[in-house]
């Protein structure tokens, strides 16, 4: 069989050679390699006989579930672009990304109804909304409503479109710590199975059980457990989002193997009360993100500090450099640091009050009566005081 060229190709080759193979393990159920081909074809047609048209945009605004998945996937079949959306995006942030991205259709879980409808009408372009039932509270579909259902009763048939090199295929946003979210544009590349099982092949083994529960509108997931498992031909489970509580649950029901972590998932974790059947467990690895250090955290905190001015987000990074080294000073120096600048910057305003809130933040953090941070934070209370005398 000849090598596929774009993951489409890769669709239908792991559909023939697989079938009714588990791809996606989700709750008590699983959807096999056939399955989830036949049903990213649905996506295409469905959209198109809904007039969508190729080079539009689908903006998703999903929970974790294999729907999800087969939306996205099916997208490029169509021709159409994705716009994976944050679920706890609300209010301008939301509005923002549906108009920026240039979405025709928005794809949603009917949990997020109301902070759609708060948007007012019309949001962009968006001119179809399709809205999935999570199993919740009755929601009644009217008007521009239509079931996310409906998509999956179209043909099976290939879809006519063919892709084509260098066609958008994904707008994935950032997560807008300096301002509103910025696009990375991802495009349709051949070769693109290949790369991915190259990149994979330096944690994934053939006989692999894959797992995440990191949201699916994020790249991570995605592009280190979804597509690694296609590419590969094993499968993965999928939870709907991270608890510290059931974590261990899923990972012995589906005989995970090897999972991906990120930030304190980790010590989190490790901080869970003991159970007897700790051991009982089938992964022999962990991909983490920072490598299980306090450095990272630390050298991204310097970034956003120096460069980006986005204190809170340095201390919260310096606060997750604790989770490594709990005994080192360092991340609550420059914790402390952050209020001291900040601080003096309200002195040079001559915003008094400011200044001495920022001091008093900065107290917090002080690892020593003796430490340059505490003698600062002290002669800046001196003056201050002089000043209000």
């Amino acid at each position: 069989m000849s090598e596929p060229i774009f993951m489409s190709d890769l669709f239908e080759q792991r559909a023939a050679e697989l079938g009714d193979a588990p791809y996606v393990l989700f709750e008590d159920g699983a959807v096999s390699f056939a399955a989830f081909n036949r049903r990213t074809r649905q996506v295409a047609n469905g959209l198109a006989a809904l007039g969508a048209r190729p080079g539009e945009g689908v903006a998703a605004m999903m929970g974790n579930c294999p729907e999800y998945l087969e939306l996205l996937n099916g997208l490029q079949r169509g021709g159409y672009y994705g716009v994976p959306v944050n679920i706890a995006l609300k209010g301008d942030g939301l509005r923002y990304i549906l108009t920026h991205s240039d979405a025709s259709v928005l794809v949603m879980d009917d949990v997020f109804l109301p902070e759609v409808h708060a948007l007012g009408s019309p949001v962009g372009r968006i001119r179809s909304v399709l809205v999935r039932r999570t199993g919740g509270a009755p929601v009644p579909l009217s008007g521009d409503l239509i079931d996310l259902a409906t998509l999956w009763e179209a043909p099976d048939d290939p879809p006519e479109h063919r892709q084509e090199t260098g066609a958008m295929a994904m707008l994935m946003y950032t997560s807008g710590t300096t301002g509103f979210p910025k696009a990375v544009v991802n495009r349709v590349r051949p070769g693109g199975p290949q790369g991915i099982r190259a990149l994979a092949s330096l944690w994934v083994r053939p006989d692999d059980v894959l797992f995440t529960c990191l949201p699916l509108f994020h790249a991570n997931a995605l592009s280190l457990t979804a597509a690694p498992a296609m590419v590969w031909g094993i499968p993965f489970g999928l939870e709907k989002r991270f608890s510290a509580s059931r974590f261990w649950e899923p990972i012995r029901r589906w005989g995970v193997t090897s999972f991906n972590a990120l930030g304190a998932m980790i010590p989190i974790l490790m901080k869970q009360p003991e159970r007897p059947d700790d051991a009982d467990m089938a992964y022999r690895e962990v991909l983490q993100r920072d490598k299980e250090s306090a450095e990272p955290h630390l050298a991204y905190g310097d970034f956003l500090a120096n460069e980006k001015k986005d204190r809170l987000k340095a201390i919260e990074q310096y606060q997750l450099a604790l989770v490594w080294k709990p005994q080192d000073p360092t991340p609550q120096d420059r914790s402390c640091d952050v209020y001291i600048a900040w601080a003096q910057e309200h002195f040079d305003k001559s915003e008094w009050a400011s200044a001495d809130a920022r001091l008093k933040d900065a107290q917090k953090f002080v690892t020593g009566l003796a430490t340059p941070q505490a003698l600062r934070i002290k002669e800046l209370q001196g003056k201050l005081a002089a000043i209000r005398r």
